[in-house]
């Protein structure tokens, strides 16, 4: 078995992010089928624009959530493809030497795309427990009295059914044109030469020690983007729920910042795991070299610090035009003004927070370094 349960224990981003995506784009887009088959004849004019509105909301999440969370998944799902494959060249190297085909092999990194199956399947189910509970907070003062939650058997095809076959063809494509390289390059472990590499250009620092920082910190920019985006998720989710307390109910606003939290932390987590574990042989050969191991532990996990900022930063502005955004959409449709300021007390007060568990990560991966066998390391 080429792809053991064991290898996919650092993928479960995948299915968090999968999970979070469906979860949220089925309650939504169920309310929008709900709220099209209603008839509105008889509406009066406080119905119409309460009508209006949830529509206008329920389309501009499923856009927006579904786009960029599914956007997410493919490119975290192809990243741990790609590490699996470069940490498992031998052993597929020798497969192809024993003549099995590159179709077989990359058939069976099919189970990477079942990765998005369950998160899709979890999300899906558990939107239809707390449905009842979503429908209500919607419509809590009964305005909209005929509105009635319906099973959509269209929507467990698109939001279960097509993903996994989507992303089980992404994953086996993937495979496939990464193992279109010599057998023999399998076998030594080295890259395919037909890339054209980029060097980067290297700031001139006058310490060594940053220069090495940032070659570290440069040398994986998949993982950047997932610090990045956990970071910004992390301050949009957890902004936007405080920001638009005028806006939207309590529930909402709880459902925001629970999958905010889930989601950020699940992948920095995951994302800080796979930095310590990438440069393991790195942080043994700095110490050979005479580097603390206080000092590989700064060298390997500090750049990343500013990077997590930048990306909470990113998020601040992102949930703040969206909401501005969103505003204005309803401010037309009902020909009436929304204020919305800028709420600098929630950024702060998520700012703190995100030091906090950053910092606690930092911490734990820290220790993590400093407690490796350096002889043992080397010896393997």
């Amino acid at each position: 078995m080429i792809v053991q349960l064991k290898d996919l224990r650092k993928a479960i981003a995948v299915v968090i992010v999968s999970f979070c995506a469906v979860f949220i784009t089925t309650l939504f887009s169920n309310l929008y089928l709900d709220l099209k088959v209603l008839d509105i004849t008889g509406f009066n004019i406080m119905e119409k624009k309460f009508y209006d509105a949830q529509l206008i909301v329920s389309k501009f999440v499923i856009i927006i959530t579904g786009t960029f969370l599914s956007i997410s998944a493919a490119v975290m799902l192809i990243f741990y493809i790609k590490q699996f494959i470069d940490d498992s060249k031998h052993k597929i190297g020798i497969l192809k030497a024993q003549g099995y085909s590159s179709n077989f092999i990359a058939s069976k990194f099919s189970i990477f795309g079942f990765l998005v199956f369950l998160g899709s399947l979890l999300g899906y189910g558990s939107s239809h427990l707390f449905m009842p509970k979503f429908y209500e907070s919607r419509n809590t003062d009964n305005i909209l009295s005929e509105l009635t939650m319906n099973f959509h058997p269209q929507l467990l095809l698109i939001m279960v059914i097509l993903p996994l076959l989507l992303y089980v063809v992404i994953s086996i494509v993937y495979v496939l044109f990464n193992l279109n390289v010599p057998t023999i390059n399998l076998l030594k472990q080295i890259n395919s030469t037909n890339k054209i590499i980029r060097k980067r250009k290297f700031r001139q620092y006058k310490n060594f020690f940053k220069e090495l920082r940032a070659t570290v910190l440069f040398s994986n920019k998949t993982l950047l983007f997932f610090v990045i985006f956990a970071a910004l998720s992390f301050s949009s989710m957890i902004q936007m729920a405080f920001g638009m307390r005028d806006f939207v109910d309590g529930t909402i606003r709880t459902m925001m910042m629970v999958i905010g939290v889930i989601l950020s932390l699940s992948i920095l987590l995951i994302s800080l795991e796979v930095i310590a574990s990438s440069n393991i042989k790195n942080i043994s050969i700095l110490n050979i070299m005479g580097f603390s191991k206080s000092e590989c532990s700064k060298i390997v996990l500090s750049g990343y610090r500013v990077v997590a900022y930048i990306g909470f930063a990113v998020g601040t502005v992102y949930q703040y035009f969206l909401i501005r955004v969103l505003l204005k959409v309803l401010s037309k449709k009902f020909d009436s003004e929304t204020a919305y300021n800028f709420d600098l007390i929630s950024v702060i007060g998520s700012f703190i927070a995100f030091v906090l568990i950053y910092e606690i990560f930092i911490l734990y991966y820290s220790n993590k370094i400093k407690g490796l066998n350096v002889k043992k390391i080397m010896m393997e």
